[in-house]
């Protein structure tokens, strides 16, 4: 998927907490790219919400989200969950709203991918734990990357990241 965007708002109509909400696509499965593209709407979902993208398996480069995002668990201004994906150039300025835990300003969970020069600079509240200024709960590499939001939330709260279990480099909150 190429040169795409939207300018829409996404709300969760369902009872159901786990579906895939994103301001442009819901889930990217395994090896899809996605380049260039952007969403500008609000996303007010549960789980796996992101202003961009809900869930993501591929690659995403070159693309962002400007809207706010309204969710429980794995939320991100961009992505909600980078699961075993890569991103590179991406950024995410909405703020990101929360009631569970697992949240950041770009992602709310990577689960051990690579993710090069990406920031986000909305503010990121939630109640829960593991909430991080660019990512909630961080097991990959990241490299070239900062956060300039203000940060809250229960437990493990940080500028940058909220739960570190991988590598960082050349990144930082201010």
């Amino acid at each position: 998927v190429t040169n795409c965007n939207t300018n829409v708002s996404v709300i969760k109509t369902t009872n159901s907490n786990y579906s895939y909400y994103g301001g442009l696509i819901g889930i990217v499965s395994n090896s899809a790219v996605i380049s260039d593209c952007y969403a500008v709407g609000s996303v007010t979902a549960g789980n796996y919400a992101g202003g961009l993208i809900g869930e993501l398996y591929g690659t995403l480069n070159n693309s962002y989200a400007t809207g706010n995002v309204i969710g429980i668990d794995r939320i991100g201004g961009l992505v909600g969950y980078l699961n075993s994906g890569s991103m590179e150039m991406c950024y995410a300025t909405g703020d990101v709203n929360s009631t569970g835990g697992y949240v950041g300003g770009l992602l709310g969970y990577q689960n051990g991918n690579t993710i090069n020069k990406v920031y986000a600079t909305g503010d990121v509240v939630s109640t829960g734990s593991d909430i991080g200024g660019l990512i909630g709960y961080q097991s990959g590499t990241i490299n070239n990357s900062f956060a300039t939001g203000n940060v809250k939330g229960n437990g493990n709260v940080g500028g940058f990241s909220g739960r570190h279990n991988g590598t960082a480099n050349y990144c930082y909150a201010i």
